[in-house]
């Protein structure tokens, strides 16, 4: 269920009272006889000319394109529900009103050039990094600021070590670019381990809603993850530094290599598996290319 008024889940756009009660609002001061059907004698030119000189400067200054939104819903910002989003604004109102907030201790973190290591600059690439999670070393792991949820394809997750039985239906979509709708099969909850130099840095169990197709991602790890490890993403250096459980500092690099095998998958994944050069090269963790036959593998290797 989406509201185009409110730009938000929870109920349809027909059976919003707000909705109504501002049609009705705008109807009875006349605003709305100029979307009325007219007459067959007014022309399309004539009418795009009349209602063009009843729209407001706000309305003019509005781009006539589509809108580019972030990934959204989920159980971040409140959840689903309408009360659980205003129980969140309103925390954020009483903070902003009492000028306080609960002290969130954070550890002192540098980053400079050298924390890079090899990367090809200038570059446009997202960071993507190795993840061990549940009994398995996952890659093409894309950390994404602008998701509201932890997401996890069906087909990585086919590869887990997990209990179908685990799975919990749910029945809110999420939203993704260009306003597009995205029903998840479920939501699981996976053990999740990042290692800080061969040792664990951090372990937790993060809740994954499951895509049925995530292109060619096998998991986004958005903000409710994120902010629970305390990151620091810097995408120039290709790097995710990270609070471990005693307090250190973990630093987790993305791979160059397949963040743009990743981008060339999606834009073309017929160019780039003909490509003689990337035919006949090894990529630093990954298989040989598929033939034109052949489907794109999940990229998941077992933990040593």
């Amino acid at each position: 269920m989406y509201c185009q008024f409110h730009e938000d889940i929870g109920h349809d756009t027909k059976d919003c009272r707000s909705l109504k009660r501002a049609m009705d609002g705008l109807s009875s001061k006349g605003h709305l006889k100029n979307y009325l059907q007219r007459s067959t004698h007014d022309t399309g030119k004539n009418q795009y000319k009349k209602n063009k000189s009843h729209v407001s400067a706000k309305e003019g200054n509005r781009s006539e394109g589509g809108f580019v939104v972030v990934i959204s819903g989920g159980p971040a910002v409140g959840g689903p529900t309408m009360r659980g989003q205003k129980d969140y604004a309103r925390r954020l109102g009483q903070v902003m009103l009492s000028g306080k907030s609960p002290v969130d201790p954070f550890p002192r973190i540098e980053i400079c050039e050298s924390d890079g290591g090899r990367v090809a600059t200038p570059h446009d690439d997202p960071l993507m990094v190795e993840i061990k999670i549940s009994n398995m070393r996952v890659k093409r792991i894309l950390i994404d600021t602008g998701s509201s949820s932890d997401i996890m394809s069906m087909e990585c997750l086919s590869r887990l070590a997990h209990d179908p039985k685990t799975i919990e239906s749910i029945h809110y979509p999420i939203i993704g670019f260009g306003r597009s709708i995205i029903h998840p099969v479920g939501v699981i909850a996976c053990r999740f381990g990042l290692d800080r130099e061969r040792k664990d840095g951090r372990k937790m169990g993060v809740d994954f809603l499951i895509a049925r197709d995530l292109t060619t991602y096998n998991v986004i790890l958005g903000r409710p993850t994120l902010n629970k490890i305390k990151a620091v993403v810097v995408t120039h250096l290709m790097l995710l530094k990270y609070v471990c459980d005693d307090g250190a500092i973990g630093t987790i690099h993305g791979d160059q290599q397949q963040a743009r095998d990743c981008y060339l998958t999606t834009r073309n994944p017929s160019a780039w598996r003909k490509d003689p050069a990337g035919a006949k090269g090894k990529r630093k963790y990954e298989e040989e290319p598929p033939t034109a036959s052949e489907s794109i593998p999940v990229k998941i290797e077992k933990s040593g």
